[in-house]
């Protein structure tokens, strides 16, 4: 949904739920991706378990998620109990 000029959200371009009714249980890939500038084959032949490799991104920095490998929207990690977690914070 779409936000208007006026305030009002716009429907007009959601589908209707009865038209994804045959795509709802495609299968389809969710990832996140975290680049690691400057990380180099020797970096990769060095890490062993425990291993850190710093990413340079901030707490709470924005990094891609993507559907199938199509950009979808943004998130950034968080902790949700003993996990970690994609907290989705914006929808392209």
């Amino acid at each position: 949904m779409r936000e208007v000029a006026d305030g009002q959200l716009s429907t007009s371009s959601v589908p209707a739920p009865e038209a994804w009714a045959d795509a709802l249980e495609l299968p389809c890939q969710l990832s996140v991706e975290v680049e690691i500038p400057r990380f180099t084959v020797c970096a990769l032949l060095e890490l062993h378990v425990d291993s850190v490799v710093d990413s340079g991104h901030r707490q709470g920095a924005h990094i891609p998620v993507r559907v199938n490998q199509q950009v979808v929207g943004w998130a950034e990690f968080d902790v949700a109990e003993d996990n970690l977690a994609v907290r989705l914070t914006e929808m392209i």
